[in-house]
């Protein structure tokens, strides 16, 4: 494996890790009396609308073997993935509302959801589940096994974020509640990802994608956002950066994502987060990297591959070219990076969204997968997103790159003239 730019910080971890508080718990008014009034009301009109749902008769979507075999017997994702994601953001639309007016309205059912997929046989989607690399995967969940695949990771990190939002909320109804959090976090995440070698955590010279620095930064969030041993911790560290560099070293140095734009903010967002992370419990260990060329040429390939004046990118791999507006995590990744450019696109994208869009997508009836921790990292930016003036010379205006854009490391090249613009 050629990249070191990770793993070179495995010995230098500290004794001991700084608490992970990368934003305010419930009881925490300030932050959260004082967010815009339109994400307020969304979020809050979202968790009515589950109340009501459930006052009408409605039930939480049940996931049955049946739907799970589906993928297996004939392909179909469809049946128990929409069950499976709208679980899930229902769950999250009543953490954050009862956060917003933190009256215990929500409480009540955001309890019940937690216990539903702390039941659940298995967090890995039907089409994940298998222990191997393009092996064959298997017809059900073996509970006594877990996977950790996208989505096993991405609902450990939710139930991690969920216990650090509302944790003494959840106690005062019952410590069981959190109590069980704890327990599956490190019987479904903890333990395999420290026991298990799962592929996307990398081996040598064995090509990665964006599946590495995803599941990694929500293992990082399960473990530094819910009580740990520092053993543990310690451990995690060392594999995470091992696998960082997995990830990196398949990049050329111009940082371009074979995989395209929508896998970009799977890719190099993630990346930017897990090392974001790191550096917040290690006392800033890689603090220094954000300066690194490599790094800021990841962040900044969304900007080039970007069609000028409009909302669509240039599409490789199987992206499809209306990837989605950018947001906080661009605009944090350029701050991070010293990116006026990616700033001022991510601010331009933030200020012509919804507040849906601002919110990831969030809804009550979503069946679309919704990471938790980004829409709070949202929340987090909004006043200095809606704040920040875009520089009128970048492409965040609509203008194009002037130079031709010339990516050695897969082949593309981009080329603007005018009101033509050519990529291939």
């Amino acid at each position: 494996m050629k990249s070191s730019m990770f793993s070179a910080f495995r010995t230098a971890l500290p004794k001991s890790f700084a608490a992970f508080s990368p934003f305010a718990s419930a009881s925490q008014r300030e932050f959260w009396e004082g967010l815009p009034e339109c994400l307020k009301e969304k979020l809050l009109a979202e968790g009515q609308k589950g109340l009501a749902f459930f006052a009408g008769g409605g039930q939480w979507p049940p996931l049955y073997a049946s739907a799970y075999r589906d993928f297996l017997q004939t392909g179909n994702r469809i049946r128990f993935e929409d069950s499976y994601f709208n679980r899930r953001n229902m769950l999250s639309v009543f953490a954050l509302a009862e956060c917003i007016e933190h009256e215990g309205r929500f409480l009540s059912a955001l309890c019940d959801g937690i216990f539903l997929l702390c039941e659940e046989s298995g967090w890995q989607l039907p089409a994940h589940n298998s222990y191997r690399r393009d092996a064959p995967q298997l017809p059900l969940p073996d509970a006594g096994s877990p996977v950790i695949d996208l989505f096993a990771a991405e609902t450990g990190a939710q139930l991690a974020v969920i216990y650090f939002l509302l944790k003494d909320e959840l106690d005062a109804i019952s410590p069981l509640i959190a109590k069980r959090i704890q327990e599956e976090l490190m019987r479904r995440i903890i333990r395999p990802y420290l026991e298990s070698h799962f592929w996307w955590m990398g081996d040598g010279d064995e090509p990665m994608c964006n599946w590495t620095p995803w599941c990694t930064q929500n293992v990082i969030f399960a473990a530094f956002l819910v009580p740990c041993a520092e053993d543990m911790r310690r451990k995690i560290l060392e594999q995470a950066l091992y696998s960082l560099d997995c990830f990196v070293k398949d990049y050329g140095e111009d940082g371009c994502c074979n995989e395209g734009v929508e896998y970009y903010r799977h890719a190099a967002l993630c990346l930017f987060n897990a090392v974001s992370a790191i550096s917040a419990v290690t006392g800033g260990l890689l603090d220094g990297l954000w300066q690194d060329k490599k790094l800021r040429n990841m962040a900044e390939y969304v900007l080039n591959m970007h069609f000028p004046q409009s909302s669509h990118y240039f599409n490789f791999a199987d992206c499809s070219p209306e990837a989605g507006k950018a947001g906080a995590r661009e605009f944090l990744f350029g701050k991070k990076c010293g990116s006026s450019a990616l700033c001022s696109f991510a601010a331009r994208d933030w200020q012509h969204s919804s507040a849906e869009e601002k919110l990831c997508g969030l809804s009550f009836d979503s069946r679309k997968g919704c990471n938790i921790f980004y829409i709070i990292q949202s929340l987090a930016a909004a006043g200095e997103l809606d704040a920040y003036l875009p520089l009128p010379e970048t492409q965040a205006d609509g203008a194009a790159p002037s130079q031709p854009v010339w990516y050695e490391s897969t082949g593309v090249f981009i080329l603007h003239r005018g009101m033509y613009s050519l990529a291939g």
